[in-house]
C-alpha cells in the first residue's frame, strides 16, 4: 500500500507569482477581524484562509489556532498572538493576489 505525499507549502505554478510577505499577511488577518473586537474568531480566521486560497481552510484554521491561541480562549488576540499566526501562515507560502483594482 502506497502513501500520499503531503506538503504544507503551496507551490506556485505560474512564474512571476510572489508569496505574501509577513506585512501583507498581518494586514489580511487584521482586515478579517470583521466585528472589530481585536480578536480573530474561528469563522473570521477560516474566511481569511479561504480568501488566501487555502485548499484546506478548516485544517489551516485548526493549525493556526494550535500555533497562535496560546491562552486557549478560542480567539487569536491581535495584540498578543497575531505574530504567531503570521509566522505560521508565512511558512505556508500563500501567493499574493491583490483585489481587483488594487495593487
Amino acid at each position: 500500500m502506497g502513501r500520499l505525499a503531503f506538503s504544507p507549502i503551496s507551490k506556485s505554478k505560474n512564474k512571476g507569482e510572489v508569496p505574501c510577505t509577513e506585512a501583507q499577511l498581518t494586514t489580511i488577518f487584521k482586515d478579517h477581524d470583521t466585528n472589530g473586537d481585536g480578536k480573530l474568531s474561528w469563522s473570521e480566521l477560516d474566511l481569511a484562509f479561504r480568501n488566501l486560497g487555502s485548499r484546506w481552510p478548516w485544517f489551516r484554521t485548526e493549525d493556526g489556532f494550535r500555533h497562535a491561541d496560546k491562552d486557549g480562549n478560542g480567539f487569536i488576540d491581535i495584540e498578543t498572538e497575531l505574530k504567531l499566526l503570521v509566522a505560521y501562515a508565512f511558512k505556508c507560502n500563500y501567493i499574493y493576489k491583490p483585489a481587483a483594482g488594487k495593487v
